[in-house]
């Protein structure tokens, strides 16, 4: 079986854990920018040029409400991570335990014993990071996507020097 085909059938055995972990993923990444807006508005307010009404407790509410969001998503990423990680890695040594077990007793293993244990602790690990990598890749090209459209609305000139080279 192909390589994709392995993390094809992952994400198809618990598909709503993958999805929800991009997901929260997506959200921690988009989250981050909240306290940069909410300090934007801040200075705006100082400087009485704020499009926005808020006074200074409102603002200190709202950061103070942003972080607690944030909190929140983070919960909700490691418990859809961490529960799809291992319940991925689990299926996995599940089957490479009974396709071993399922050979006949005289043929020897083709590696020695150690390097296969090696190969159900480690090498299956891999797996799971490349799943967090994917995660955090979708994260970051929806956050991008947005902070270029910010940086579009505050000065258009700008973004297209800092995007010209």
């Amino acid at each position: 079986m192909k390589d994709w085909q392995v993390l094809w059938r992952l994400i198809k055995f618990r598909p709503t854990l993958f999805y929800g972990s991009v997901f929260f993923a997506t959200l921690i990444q988009l989250a981050m920018q909240a306290p940069a807006l909410l300090t934007r508005e801040f200075f705006n307010y100082l400087s009485n040029g704020s499009q926005a009404q808020f006074d200074l407790w409102a603002l200190v509410a709202l950061m103070f409400g942003a972080g607690l969001a944030e909190a929140s998503v983070r919960y909700g990423l490691i418990f859809t991570r961490v529960t799809f990680h291992f319940t991925g890695l689990a299926l996995m040594r599940k089957n490479v335990f009974s396709y071993v077990l399922n050979q006949p007793g005289a043929r020897p293993m083709p590696t020695s014993p150690g390097e296969s244990i090696s190969r159900f602790g480690g090498d299956l690990d891999e797996i799971g990071q490349f799943f967090q990598w994917i995660e955090m890749l979708v994260g970051h090209f929806f956050s991008s996507i947005v902070a270029i459209f910010f940086m579009v609305s505050i000065n258009p000139t700008i973004t297209l020097v800092a995007f010209a080279p």
